[in-house]
């Protein structure tokens, strides 16, 4: 009952209103038959000593150590990244913590495979797919997780894997390029396109997020391409500091990477005047359908100043925001971008807002 110290029966005891919800949850707790944690404990011990006059009044002495009917619960609050081979899948498992859970969810949005809670296990079980390996790897590092397996060998073991689609250089060949393993949804013929150049091919890949091989890696850079571009290339999400320096590389992979029209989603008139510098007036405009009317953003490789999403196109090459939430990024922009580009000092969670 609210007020009582203890979950039913007497002595009566006047609690603050904000100890009444912990007194009557942990006394609901006990009464099912389940004993505190050794944080739980702790706090009823504060409680408890925090009413001692009252509890006296009502003739009830202080022990020096209170005394448990049912013994403390073991809570078991490590962080752990682990592989069951079993179901080839990783498991994220850690004591319940908002900050966490709001920050593993944003992973969820771009998982590459199955992720979800599985409430038997309790744990967060992800399809051990590259992309999703090396992405939980990295937060469960930047979140002091212990990973409990050798995830260099994983890692290399997946890469190898033959039964993984890659795209690769056909044998003998410095210009075919093929998808190993395609699972039949992947269009080949993209990657073979008159004229088309090596980084086109390699931002299909990153679009259908495979992996790329090394002999393709190792063809793009004989042909003069930066580690850079071929990262560029190959993920179909970016992160860009815009320094001086990055962005006139930003710039010139743009063009090489072909792939428009590009949305620049900003309410700042110097990224405005950057671009014009560089692409020339005629291919930087702000979005008005007025003037989209009679023109064609893709052929004349145009740059779009937006705020919002414009209805005349179905499509978009590349959209780059200064938006820094990932998950609002995907949400409202990822269906309809082939590639999200955040321009940026750090790409967010929601939870870090």
């Amino acid at each position: 009952m609210a007020g009582n110290l203890n979950y039913v029966g007497t002595p009566n005891v006047r609690l603050a209103n904000y100890d009444q919800n912990i007194v009557n949850t942990l006394g609901y707790q006990t009464s099912t038959g389940n004993g505190l944690t050794d944080r739980q404990y702790e706090l009823a011990k504060k409680i408890v000593y925090k009413y001692r006059k009252q509890l006296q009044l009502k003739g009830i002495a202080m022990p020096e150590q209170l005394e448990l009917r049912i013994p403390i619960r073991h809570v078991d609050r490590s962080q752990t990244l682990t592989y069951d081979e079993a179901s080839n899948q990783l498991l994220v498992r850690f004591p319940y913590n908002d900050t966490l859970v709001q920050s593993i969810r944003g992973l969820v949005s771009l998982s590459c495979g199955e992720f979800a809670f599985d409430r038997d296990s309790k744990a967060w079980r992800s399809d051990c797919t590259l992309p999703n390996l090396v992405w939980l790897v990295q937060w469960a590092q930047n979140n002091n997780f212990k990973i409990t397996f050798d995830h260099e060998q994983l890692l290399e073991t997946l890469y190898n894997d033959v039964s993984i689609p890659r795209l690769t250089l056909q044998p003998g060949s410095d210009r075919v390029l093929t998808v190993d393993n395609n699972p039949g949804s992947i269009n080949e013929n993209l990657l073979n396109e008159p004229d088309q150049n090596l980084i086109h091919a390699i931002c299909c890949a990153g679009e259908w997020q495979i992996a790329i091989d090394s002999s393709v890696v190792k063809c793009a850079k004989q042909q003069g391409f930066s580690d850079q571009w071929i990262e560029w290339s190959s993920r179909r999400m970016l992160h860009v500091r815009p320094t001086p320096e990055t962005q006139i590389e930003f710039f010139h992979w743009l063009e090489a990477a072909d792939i428009w029209p590009v949305i620049w989603h900003s309410d700042q008139p110097t990224d405005m005047d950057i671009l014009r510098a560089h692409f020339g007036n005629e291919r930087v405009t702000t979005v008005n359908k007025h003037k989209l009317k009679h023109r064609n953003p893709v052929s004349e490789r145009l740059i779009l100043i937006a705020e919002r999403l414009p209805n005349s196109l179905d499509t978009i090459g590349i959209f780059v925001t200064r938006q820094s939430v990932i998950y609002q990024i995907k949400r409202r922009w990822g269906q309809h971008s082939r590639k999200i580009v955040y321009w940026g000092e750090r790409l967010l969670t929601d939870v870090e807002k």
